[in-house]
């Protein structure tokens, strides 16, 4: 460990929860900067290219994304918690193994993806009616094994502990490569192929920088190598699916929107799902700090400081993340109108639907990652599975009536549905949940700070959005922190729950 993993890991006799602690602002930082950069990007597409080529852009985006998810075949998440699990044995040569063997696999199939994307790129623009689409999937083609390995590399990393590689190159050089070369391209006027060209010239650049960060641990010698290849290709299997679901659960109303409505919808719906990312960047940072420390305590069987550290987790979520989505939703239309041409106003009711279904993400904490990093990657490909139906379904049901607000209501009821099968599905593997005596006061705390931000946005209709915005803002904080101060919720040290033991109490 070097000097600035000490700085960031802190000293070796800290509590497991100012670790956590530390690692989630670190991690906050990052993925703030992310969609602050994200939002320039989606912001200079909005602005320098019309709604036509800014929706083809968006659908080539989204299929590169998908793509990459079927290539990656689990192997990022998979990277993380034989990482973990291996380094907590003191087998770094096995962690090392696997790495290797991960970023084989991925790279191979990644290459056979982008061939066939490359190939089958006209038939696939004319299924979605953008005969303009087909040069930029051939050229965004060329970012998919990019990606892929990327995403292996900084999984590899984050399984050690340390959130240094995933912040500065996943978070920051990632996002400003894409915006810096995307911008350059388009002021130059490049137009959809230069963005596009632009977007695979960052995805090469930024998988250069992830394999220096993790040179170490893919090149670690393989002393006390113990085989376990046919349980990582088995867990990886299983990842792979509910990864594929995961991603299509989350792409699939804007791929199946593009089918019933032009190109200029999908734009308008792509914004609203970008602009929630900011309000979950408060979610994030947690479940990405979260995993490795899952993998470790469960591989050493010290199942006292888990449940510990899941209730301290999801108490934490809950507190930091839901306030922003309430907020994001009451107050759509502003933020629409401030951050966007008024072309992108309709976006309003599904950036809202889309907020309301990721508060009961931030409510439920790092569930999901429960499951997935004590091997039962089994569970987490039914429930995604089951997700990915109902959204589909939806989409199909609500996408040609309703449009826009029919997408956005489908998503938002497959993302609670998928978190609370999540929920229970972490209770019925490791008997455990996260809720306690602090469940009932930040809810009082959150009341206070919905009535309080409805209440404003009541009484500041017809307002500048920047009013509406800063306004809003202030007062419904102000609020929630009297709310939780009053309440004890941030100083009290909650009991057990029925299910936790006291802490450290060993299993």
């Amino acid at each position: 460990m070097d000097d600035a993993e000490r700085a960031e890991t802190g000293p070796p006799e800290a509590g497991e929860e100012g670790r956590l602690a530390r690692r989630s602002a670190f991690n906050f930082v990052g993925l703030a900067a992310a969609n602050v950069l994200q939002f320039g990007m989606v912001w200079v597409l909005a602005r320098k290219l019309g709604p036509h080529d800014a929706g083809v852009f968006f659908e080539g985006f989204a299929a590169v994304r998908l793509l990459s998810v079927v290539a990656a075949l689990g192997l990022d998440v998979t990277a993380v918690r034989y990482v973990a699990t291996h380094r907590a044995h003191g087998d770094a040569g096995g962690a090392g193994a696997a790495i290797r063997l991960s970023l084989v696999l991925s790279g191979a199939l990644s290459l056979v993806a982008a061939a066939i994307t490359f190939a089958l790129a006209s038939p696939l623009a004319g299924a979605f009616g953008a005969h303009d689409l087909a040069p930029v999937l051939r050229i965004m083609s060329g970012a998919l094994p990019a990606v892929v390995l990327q995403m292996v590399l900084i999984g590899a990393t984050r399984g050690t502990g340390g959130m240094r590689a995933f912040v500065w190159v996943d978070q920051i050089a990632d996002g400003v490569l894409r915006l810096g070369l995307i911008a350059a391209a388009l002021l130059l006027g490049y137009g959809l192929n230069g963005a596009a060209w632009a977007f695979t010239a960052a995805a090469v650049l930024t998988t250069i920088a992830a394999a220096v960060a993790a040179r170490r641990i893919v090149t670690e010698p393989l002393r006390g190598v113990r085989p376990q290849a046919l349980e990582l290709i088995r867990f990886t299997g299983f990842q792979w699916g509910a990864a594929l679901a995961g991603v299509g659960l989350l792409w699939a109303d804007t791929l199946l929107l593009g089918l019933w409505r032009p190109p200029s919808d999908v734009a308008v719906y792509s914004i609203a799902t970008r602009t929630v990312l900011v309000g979950m960047m408060f979610i994030l940072p947690i479940g990405i700090a979260f995993q490795p420390v899952i993998a470790r305590l469960y591989a050493t069987g010290d199942r006292g400081q888990l449940r510990t550290m899941y209730r301290f987790a999801t108490k934490w979520s809950t507190l930091a993340g839901t306030p922003p989505l309430i907020f994001l939703a009451l107050f759509a239309t502003p933020v629409i109108a401030l951050l966007y041409p008024d072309t992108y106003t309709r976006g309003a009711w599904p950036l809202a639907l889309l907020a309301i279904g990721q508060t009961v993400n931030a409510a439920t904490g790092p569930c999901g990652h429960m499951v997935t990093m004590v091997g039962r990657s089994d569970l987490v490909l039914g429930n995604s599975l089951a997700a990915l139906l109902i959204n589909v379904t939806l989409n199909l049901a609500l996408i040609p009536p309703f449009g826009l607000v029919g997408a956005g209501l489908a998503w938002g009821i497959s993302i609670v549905a998928w978190n609370l099968i999540r929920l229970y599905q972490a209770w019925r593997v490791l008997d455990m949940h996260p809720f306690g005596s602090w469940t009932a006061r930040v809810g009082i705390a959150l009341a206070v700070f919905c009535a309080t931000a409805g209440a404003m946005r009541l009484l500041l209709v017809g307002r500048p959005a920047l009013l509406q915005l800063v306004a809003g803002a202030i007062v419904a904080s102000a609020a929630y922190a009297l709310a939780l101060r009053t309440t004890g919720v941030v100083t009290s040290s909650d009991p057990p729950g029925p299910f936790m033991k006291p802490r450290g109490e060993r299993a």
